[in-house]
């Protein structure tokens, strides 16, 4: 996840899990010939806030100004650390923490913003968690649509009568049929 957060932290401050979503935000506003209805962020996160010099409220505070919904969504199980068994190259099994976090952040950044938090902890939760907010964020959009039709009937019709006429002109002549 990491790998795929780091690269929207492009401004100073702004690089960390919590905080990706409003560096993306800046980006876009800093574009002065960008415009949309509905301004939403949907952060993927595992809730730690590890990185960057901005907490999870600041980020919210800028995305509220802004006048962005920040839906959270929470990967792992939230409420807390859980032990995890991880064996080593060697053979030893090893006990440590991980996979928990604390949620209250992203409770907090949704509730400041107008959006939502919700909790995702295996895949099929994911997907009903987007085809939530799928139904919780609706914009209308309007668009042209152009058809090209490239009729091929001509080009069949013309191979289909050839073959007609070699039948009738064969069967009159080199493979006709006698009594």
């Amino acid at each position: 996840m990491r790998e795929l957060l780091l690269p929207l932290g492009s401004h100073p401050g702004f690089a960390g899990p919590i905080s990706a979503g409003p560096s993306a935000a800046l980006d876009i506003k800093a574009d002065d010939t960008f415009s949309i209805k509905s301004k939403v962020i949907v952060l993927l996160t595992d809730g730690e806030e590890n990185m960057g010099e901005i907490t999870a409220a600041q980020a919210a505070e800028l995305c509220r100004q802004w006048g962005i919904k920040v839906y959270a969504i929470g990967v792992g199980a939230g409420g807390g650390r859980q032990p995890v068994q991880q064996r080593l190259a060697n053979g030893m099994v090893i006990m440590r923490s991980g996979a928990g976090f604390d949620d209250r952040p992203l409770r907090e950044v949704a509730k400041v913003t107008g959006g939502q938090y919700f909790a995702a902890n295996d895949p099929k939760s994911l997907a009903n968690v987007y085809a939530e907010i799928d139904r919780l964020e609706k914009t209308e959009i309007k668009s042209q649509e152009f058809t090209n039709y490239d009729e091929k009937f001509g080009v069949l019709a013309a191979a289909a009568g050839a073959l007609l006429a070699a039948q009738a002109l064969l069967g009159a002549t080199f493979l006709r049929r006698g009594p």
